[in-house]
């Protein structure tokens, strides 16, 4: 990606992010507020004109903070097709044990993602979380992957079980 690609990408998610704002009637200091001080009006305000670009880490969160979800934020142009199946060839087990730990990005949201996902299958008890295909497309969507970039980044950075690692290490 070119550093215009970049600044046109900040740029649209910024413009986005201030419509979402606008919608729900907030001000750039309601959002200070309201985050805690999380997010700053002025580091806000940066993002939304495109003069900051925004982590995907801090998109998640703001996004949380204002109840949507980070794929509506994305622009159209840069999107995954998420119909797509392919890269689903196998199914990626992430082992939750490694999440605690990992600093990364990806680390971070899968945390989160798992915990949404087991208060809705009413199952806290599990070590590995299967994604299916739905879960694989929407974040790879996230980050700006394909699929199978995203599973390879997850070996990367050591989420997945161990038997995952040896399929992808091929």
């Amino acid at each position: 990606m070119e550093e215009s690609d970049n600044v046109e990408t900040s740029q649209a998610i910024g413009e986005r992010l201030r419509e979402i704002r606008k919608e729900q009637r907030l001000s750039l200091h309601d959002v200070e507020q309201h985050s805690q001080n999380e997010f700053k009006a002025s580091v806000v305000g940066a993002y939304e004109r495109g003069e900051r670009s925004i982590s995907v880490a801090r998109l998640i969160r703001l996004c949380e903070h204002y109840h949507v979800s980070p794929a509506t934020v994305l622009p159209s142009e840069t999107t995954i097709d998420l119909t797509l199946e392919e890269g689903m060839s196998r199914r990626v087990v992430i082992d939750l044990s490694k999440i605690a730990n990992n600093n990364h990005a990806e680390a971070m949201v899968l945390g989160r993602f798992a915990q949404s996902v087991h208060q809705q299958r009413n199952d806290s008890s599990g070590r590995f979380l299967t994604l299916r295909s739905d879960d694989m497309r929407i974040l790879s969507a996230v980050f700006g992957k394909s699929i199978e970039d995203f599973t390879v980044r997850l070996a990367e950075i050591n989420l997945l079980a161990d038997q995952d690692k040896q399929v992808s290490a091929h």
